[in-house]
């Protein structure tokens, strides 16, 4: 794993409290590799005495995987490594993982650490090499959010554009949170540049408040209630690069929340 800077942080937790960094145990003066994520695996199929496969696409479902070396100054002494190891391998779900360097402090990593190595000199610990496995190909940015507020009282039938330059070459499922005002009832988002695909709720409550998740595939109310049957059940997706976009309803407040995919290695 080849990054510049030297410090890193953990499940909210910075390296410096336990006085280690990112290092290298074999320096050398040539060039480093790393993988990049991003693996894409072709499915197909060579039926006997083709020449040339069926292709069904490809898909990227393959972890970025990668090998981690910290170290300290001096020596690290035991009970230091075991707080270490507890800090670092004693998680029982994903955490977010982040490099403190320029280039990288709007993106991280979801990692577990899977096993770990203790490296020695002169028979005194000085340093660690971790094996993390991440849950993607690749980086995520932290959320970003983008919003429309509409103070008048009327229904609304607007357009407006998103640019969706995640490197994940799929589609991009937001949060979408929205409120409806006093004469709302219905909701309906169209994305023109998804062959017209529509998001469409129908029969709220006047002065509503909704949010979906389309990744993960859940609606909330602010009335307590169940509206999946109120749903079309479109969940809403943002295509790779420019999409054009579409609502008309009766509301007062629409947010957009997302995290871009970032191929930026291990």
């Amino acid at each position: 794993m080849s990054f510049f800077g030297a410090n890193f942080i953990f499940n909210e937790i910075p390296s410096e409290n336990y006085g280690v960094q990112i290092i290298s145990f074999e320096r050398t003066s040539g060039t480093n590799k790393s993988s990049s994520g991003n693996t894409v695996i072709i499915n197909q199929k060579w039926p006997y005495r083709r020449t040339s496969p069926y292709h069904f696409g490809n898909s990227q479902n393959t972890p970025l995987e990668f090998d981690f070396e910290i170290g300290a100054n001096n020596f690290v002494s035991f009970i230091d490594i075991s707080k270490i190891s507890k800090w670092l391998l004693g998680q029982s779900t994903y955490k977010k993982f982040q490099i403190v360097q320029d280039d990288l402090g709007e993106v991280f990593w979801n990692i577990i650490f899977t096993n770990s190595e203790t490296v020695f000199v002169g028979n005194k610990p000085v340093g660690m090499v971790l094996h993390a496995v991440c849950d993607a190909p690749w980086a995520h940015t932290f959320d970003q959010t983008f919003s429309y507020s509409f103070p008048v009282v009327a229904a609304q039938d607007f357009d407006f554009t998103f640019f969706n330059s995640s490197d994940n070459n799929g589609y991009l499922y937001p949060t979408i949170e929205f409120t409806l005002n006093s004469l709302g009832s219905d909701f309906t988002l169209t994305n023109t540049t998804d062959d017209g695909r529509e998001f469409i709720f129908t029969g709220l409550s006047a002065s509503e408040g909704i949010t979906v998740d389309n990744s993960l595939q859940t609606i909330s109310s602010t009335t307590g209630l169940y509206r999946l049957s109120y749903f079309n059940k479109n969940w809403f997706r943002f295509c790779p690069g420019l999409n054009e976009l579409h609502i008309t309803s009766a509301i007062s407040f629409v947010e957009f929340t997302y995290s871009f995919a970032r191929t930026v290695g291990g």
